[in-house]
């Protein structure tokens, strides 16, 4: 994608998500105060900063077009573009230090994913793409893996506790038993591994659109695919999903599902 066939849209989200990293940026090293949400996740004023400056950059370009955010809620949800919003993805990450967290920008036409940015300014990396347009890195092309042998295959997983807690532990264990190695690179981190050919396969469970809206139109353009546990689309109320390179993703896919087979 050269930088004049990218749509008006995508150069703002991009550059509302490098005006968002500066204001995270502020915050980051210091000693960083947060206090905890009614879903017991924590926010941050560099979330809440963020978010506001995403927001109005957005809103000065597209005033009639609604919002979904993690921090600020549904705005104008009505509209046919909804731009989905996560200031800060790794909050726990980034109040700690840990490097791995990101901004993500998404936006939606009429229900559909249509333009994701995915920025983790200390990893150097800005991801983005559009439908039809292929996935970036840094400006460069990038392409899922090719890997066809599950045995070979390299997973990323989110944290066993949430597998745990929703009683999906065995299922997931019928896919870390196959596959060559098992990870866990938390957050968005593990996405970028994935649409880059760094890993095969990414097996989240207790999240929200916001953490996957953005990063659901990078995997895709990059020749991958993202659905829920059971093979269906990602949508506003999905809270679980298997991202893969797309050839080993049935594979994924009836591996988890294997306890919940009836027999003939």
């Amino acid at each position: 994608m050269k930088k004049n066939t990218i749509s008006k849209e995508l150069k703002i989200a991009i550059k509302a998500s490098k005006k968002a990293e500066k204001v995270i940026m502020s915050y980051y090293g210091r000693q960083i105060e947060s206090k905890q949400k009614h879903d017991l996740t924590p926010v941050t004023n560099a979330d809440i900063e963020a978010e506001k400056t995403i927001i109005e950059t957005i809103s000065n370009n597209f005033p009639k077009h609604g919002f979904l955010s993690e921090e600020s809620g549904e705005i104008n949800l009505s509209e046919d573009y909804i731009w989905i919003i996560d200031p800060i993805d790794g909050t726990k990450n980034f109040i700690r230090g840990n490097p791995l967290f990101s901004t993500q920008i998404a936006l939606i036409k009429k229900g559909n994913p249509v333009l994701g940015v995915s920025n983790m300014p200390l990893m150097n990396e800005m991801m983005y793409a559009e439908t039809g347009c292929g996935s970036y890195l840094n400006n460069k092309q990038i392409n899922v893996s090719r890997c066809s042998d599950i045995f070979s295959s390299e997973i990323s997983l989110g944290g066993l506790n949430h597998f745990v807690s929703n009683n999906k532990i065995n299922n997931v264990l019928n896919i870390v038993r196959q596959v060559s190695r098992v990870r866990g690179f938390g957050d968005t981190y593990a996405y970028h591994l994935l649409t880059t050919g760094r890993c095969e396969a990414v097996i989240e469970e207790n999240i929200s659109i916001w953490d996957i809206a953005a990063i659901s139109v990078i995997i895709e353009e990059a020749g991958g695919r993202i659905t829920e546990f059971n093979g269906n689309k990602i949508n506003y109320q999905t809270k679980s999903v298997i991202a893969s390179n797309k050839i080993l993703h049935e594979s994924y896919i009836n591996l988890f599902n294997h306890n919940n087979l009836k027999s003939c």
